[in-house]
């Protein structure tokens, strides 16, 4: 029985610390600033966020009201893109920008100021290599 129960226990901690929450969650995301661009590279050593899917995070400050046009392009991989509120939700993502290209584009409205993780990864997680991500706070013109 006592082996039993410590194979239970054993089995809990394997789970626990493969799970793709339990990666995300000790990822240290690399902070953005508007306006400046990052290029970086994808790989499978990533945060896994599902069967055979990895991305890579970063983060951004913004303050109600702000707007945000968020970019990523790749010549490697079709880009997914996804921006998470602080409780790990997905907000707005974006496959591709439009019918003539496999980049991702984000135009989005803050509606709560605090802390927003932007998630790369490839479509189906087929891929991974080179890739350019930019976010630009918009000013508002009247």
């Amino acid at each position: 029985m006592t082996r039993f129960i410590a194979g239970i226990i054993a089995l809990s901690v394997c789970i626990a610390s493969f799970s793709p929450t339990a990666s995300a969650q000790l990822s240290k995301p690399t902070e953005i600033i508007s306006g400046k661009q990052i290029n970086d590279f994808l790989t499978d050593k990533d945060i896994p966020i599902g069967q055979k899917e990895f991305a890579r995070d970063y983060m951004i400050n913004a303050q109600k009201d702000e707007r945000l046009e968020i970019t990523v392009s790749s010549e490697r991989f079709d880009t997914v893109l996804r921006l998470l509120d602080n409780k790990g939700e997905v907000v707005v993502e974006n496959d591709d920008a439009d019918s003539t290209t496999t980049n991702s584009l984000i135009f989005f409205k803050v509606r709560k100021s605090g802390n927003y993780i932007v998630r790369v990864s490839a479509f189906g997680g087929f891929g991974g290599g080179k890739f350019t991500l930019s976010v630009t706070k918009l000013q508002v013109v009247n």
